[in-house]
C-alpha cells in the first residue's frame, strides 16, 4: 500500500484481550500477528488489555498517536473472543457492540473527527462473529468506521491468525486489491468463501436507511 498511496503508510494498532485460559495456554493471536507484521516491515503497535478501563485508555493513546502522525492511515485490529452481542475481555466482561461504538467515537474525537465523519477509521475484528460489529452502526444510526473486516461465524485461532497475516501481507505489503486479498485470506485459512468479509460504513448506513 505504501507504494501506491503517494507515501501514505499503514499503521496497525493491535488491541488484544485474551481470556484466562488463553493466558494459561500461552495463546496470544495479537502478539503473534505483531511479530509477523514486524517481519514484513509493517508498522504496528500492540496493547494488551484486561478490562474496559484499559481498553478505553488504549484507544485514547491510539487516538493521540494518530493525531501526532502525518501521512498514515490507521487500522484498529481487535483480537479477543466474541459473539453476535459483542466482544469478551480478559476480566470476563462482555462489551456490547453499542458500548464498543462509544469507545470508537471517543477515538475519533481524539483524531479530530466528528460523529458524522467516518474518516479513516478501519476496523478489523479478529473475534468470532467479528463482522457483527456492523451492529455498531445500527445502535448509533451512524457508522464510526470507514471499513469493517471480520469473520461472519466462529473461527479457530490458528485459522484466524493465518487469515489476517495473509490479508495484511497482500493488501498492505504487496498492494493486492482488497477483494482479492480477502478471497486469499479465506483460502489460506482453509475456511469457506466469505467466512471473512468486509463491509463499508457507507454500505451499512445505506442498509439502515432502507430499513427505516
Amino acid at each position: 500500500m505504501s507504494d501506491s498511496t503517494n507515501g501514505i503508510q499503514p499503521v496497525l494498532y493491535i488491541i488484544e484481550s485474551p481470556n484466562p485460559q488463553d493466558l494459561l495456554d500461552g495463546r496470544r493471536e495479537g502478539e503473534a500477528l505483531k511479530v509477523a507484521l514486524q517481519l514484513a516491515e509493517i508498522r504496528c503497535d500492540y496493547f494488551a488489555v484486561v478490562d474496559q478501563g484499559m481498553l478505553k485508555k488504549a484507544m485514547l493513546r491510539i487516538g493521540d498517536d494518530i493525531q501526532r502522525k502525518e501521512d498514515t492511515f490507521p487500522i484498529l485490529h481487535i483480537s479477543a473472543h466474541g459473539n453476535e452481542q459483542g466482544i469478551g475481555l480478559t476480566c470476563g466482561d462482555v462489551i456490547k457492540w453499542e458500548t464498543f461504538g462509544n469507545h470508537l467515537y471517543e477515538l475519533k474525537a481524539k483524531m479530530g473527527l466528528g460523529c458524522d465523519d467516518r474518516g479513516a477509521v478501519i476496523l478489523a475484528m479478529s473475534t468470532c462473529m467479528g463482522l457483527y460489529g456492523c451492529q455498531i452502526a445500527r445502535a448509533h444510526h451512524k457508522a464510526p468506521y470507514n471499513l469493517l473486516f471480520g469473520p461472519q461465524k466462529s473461527i479457530e485461532w490458528s485459522d484466524s491468525l493465518t487469515a489476517w497475516i495473509t490479508m495484511y501481507h497482500l493488501f498492505l505489503k504487496k498492494n493486492i486489491e482488497l477483494e482479492r486479498a480477502i478471497d486469499a485470506m479465506n483460502i489460506a485459512a482453509g475456511v469457506e468463501p466469505m467466512t471473512f468479509a468486509v463491509i463499508s460504513g457507507e454500505a451499512m448506513e445505506d442498509r439502515l436507511s432502507k430499513n427505516c
